[in-house]
């Protein structure tokens, strides 16, 4: 069985399968598997396996941009590079718990807001004594 399981983790496999979209709803689509360590479908969308009902179910939260299109090209076999979470889907969803800058922002709260005036008023200075120092000479 490990045996099997060693050289499954090897393959790059394509296959019709039925995956569990961010609504909940279920549509059959084109997978790519790239060993034990990814899937992802013709979108470049990556995909985590629900043991429990055995099925693939689009990540909540994708990487990056880039890294989706660099997965979607990989699918269709225009690339040979893509971005493989080693750790079977774990980075992946730790990814979907990082709040993005603007989630921080919202986060902060009116101490942030303050923090950001501050800093906006200091860069509006700064920008206002060059000016006044290149026109000076």
């Amino acid at each position: 069985m490990l045996l099997e399981e060693m050289v499954a983790s090897a393959q790059l496999k394509q296959f019709d399968s039925e995956v569990v979209q961010p609504d909940g709803s279920r549509v059959v689509d084109k997978v790519a598997r790239a060993g034990s360590f990814i899937a992802i479908d013709h979108q470049g969308r990556y995909l985590d396996w629900l043991s429990g009902r055995n099925l693939l179910q689009v990540l909540p939260r994708q990487p990056h941009r880039v890294a989706q299109q660099s997965a979607a090209s990989w699918h269709h076999g225009d690339s040979d590079t893509l971005l493989v979470d080693p750790s079977r889907g774990n980075l992946l969803k730790m990814l979907s718990q990082q709040p993005s800058l603007l989630e921080r922002v919202k986060q902060g709260g009116l101490v942030g807001y303050v923090i950001i005036a501050l800093g906006g008023l200091g860069l509006l200075v700064a920008v206002w004594r060059l000016l006044v120092s290149l026109v000076v000479k």
